[in-house]
């Protein structure tokens, strides 16, 4: 089996084994954990039958749910695949609930209480570039998590996922910069929309949304009279640089 130790960890955290016990198979098995890891993360089957052990009564919308994603990190060290694979977890349980449970289970990691935001922040890229949300909805959670977090430097996980998620569905993350726009910019807006308006730059340069529509925003705001506008423009290359366009003409 090519996951045998990584599905005897995830058995022993849904048992609630205590925690010397899971931590000594950790430590048997250290050499082959990423190797079985990586070959889950390929394997979306694989994937759901994990989510069945650690919930056999089905994804919970509760606090459960992120308490045991934070196990799977907390006994696989907090390493990258630790990270990796709590993302793909949470990715295919959001897709795998009704829409309304899987925005309940998202505004949850931001209302929920004894629930620990910073062991879910650094899964986000992951999941934010995987799954679309309503666009009025994505507009307010991610407001709310950028509330939540504030200007904490553990928080930039966060950001890389609003980058990511605007450039793999720019036509959301369009919808979603342009309602920051209309309802005025503050700090907090203008660093999310200046992300969003640089990874939708570089999404039409790869063909994901009409160059134009760009084009015609960027001419908006590039001399704008609201000085806020201007900031944003500017600042939104930072990120278009960053994913790979090399010029501003």
């Amino acid at each position: 089996m090519k996951d045998k130790y990584v599905l005897r960890i995830i058995k022993s955290i849904a048992d609630n084994l205590n925690r010397e016990e899971i931590q000594g198979f950790v430590h048997e098995s250290q050499v082959i954990l990423e190797t079985e890891v990586n070959f889950l993360l390929g394997n979306r089957q694989k994937l759901v039958e994990i989510l069945n052990i650690l919930f056999p009564k089905g994804i919970p919308v509760s606090s459960e749910f992120y308490n045991k994603l934070s196990d799977v990190q907390y006994y696989l060290e907090f390493k990258p695949i630790a990270i990796t694979l709590a993302g793909s977890l949470w990715t295919e349980a959001y897709k795998l609930l009704p829409t309304p449970d899987a925005q309940a289970l998202l505004q949850l990691l931001i209302d929920g209480k004894n629930i620990d935001i910073w062991s879910h922040i650094h899964s986000l890229p992951i999941l934010l570039s995987e799954v679309e949300l309503p666009s009025d909805f994505a507009s307010n959670w991610f407001f709310s998590v950028g509330e939540k977090i504030k200007s904490d430097l553990a928080g930039g996980d966060f950001y890389k996922a609003v980058e990511n998620y605007s450039f793999n569905f720019p036509k959301s993350g369009l919808d979603v910069l342009e309602k920051y726009l209309s309802e005025g910019l503050d700090y907090l807006k203008l660093h999310l929309s200046a992300i969003i308006l640089g990874s939708l730059r570089a999404s039409s340069e790869k063909g994901f949304i009409q160059k134009q529509l760009i084009e015609e925003l960027d001419n908006k705001l590039v001399n704008n009279p609201r000085t806020e506008l201007r900031i944003c423009y500017h600042r939104s290359w930072v990120i278009s640089f960053r994913k790979g366009i090399l010029s501003i003409e």
